[in-house]
């Protein structure tokens, strides 16, 4: 199945949610989510993406300025593609912000694997 990311926003959890399901109920076996040229958006949009394909695993850390660590895991009981289904994330110089969270997050779990040129940051 393939879906295209074009943005992170309050709406891209429920709408993935829904087009993965559809494509699932269709038929699809292995996923590709084309996030090329996606600016990325709102930080919080990609954890909650990520809780759609692992459960209770740390997507990302945020460091502030006092050297304290705020860890950022995904949800439990929302998981649509078990680690069992095939993903790839495809990304290009284009992708940044919020999509290199999402990318990070499941490539650093070993969940997706990351394919096209090196992202913005």
């Amino acid at each position: 199945g393939y879906i295209r990311i074009t943005e992170f926003n309050s709406l891209i959890e429920p709408k993935l949610k829904n087009a993965l399901l559809e494509l699932r109920n269709a038929g699809a076996n292995a996923y590709v989510l084309d996030m090329r040229s996606n600016p990325g958006g709102a930080f919080q949009s990609a954890v909650e993406v990520a809780s759609l394909f692992m459960e209770d695993r740390l997507a990302t850390s945020v460091v502030d300025s006092n050297d304290v660590e705020m860890p950022f895991r995904t949800a439990r009981g929302k998981v649509v593609l078990g680690p069992d289904v095939p993903l790839v994330l495809w990304i290009d110089g284009g992708s940044a912000s919020a999509t290199e969270v999402l990318a990070g997050a499941l490539h650093d779990q070993c969940r997706a694997t990351i394919m096209g040129t090196n992202s913005f940051g």
